[in-house]
């Protein structure tokens, strides 16, 4: 998928919306996804469920893209 990763409720999570405005918890990457950066990646379902929110994804491996990400709402 593509996007910009932000961060989630609690500090340490990171996110990136999906398809369909579905909620992905990127927090697990190494190295970390870069927070405000347009990003592709890929990773896998993991069936485990952390304090982040959202469908956890393990083997996440990215690419930064050259573009802006848009402010947060709100901001």
């Amino acid at each position: 998928m593509t996007g910009c990763a932000t961060k989630g409720t609690l500090i340490f999570c990171v996110m990136i919306k999906g398809p369909k405005g579905a909620n992905y918890n990127v927090t697990s990457a190494s190295p970390p996804v870069p927070v405000g950066k347009k990003v592709r990646l890929k990773g896998t379902v993991s069936p485990d469920i952390g304090p982040c929110g959202g469908t956890t994804l393990a083997d996440v491996k990215w690419a930064e893209l050259k573009g802006k990400c848009r402010a947060p709402k709100g901001m």
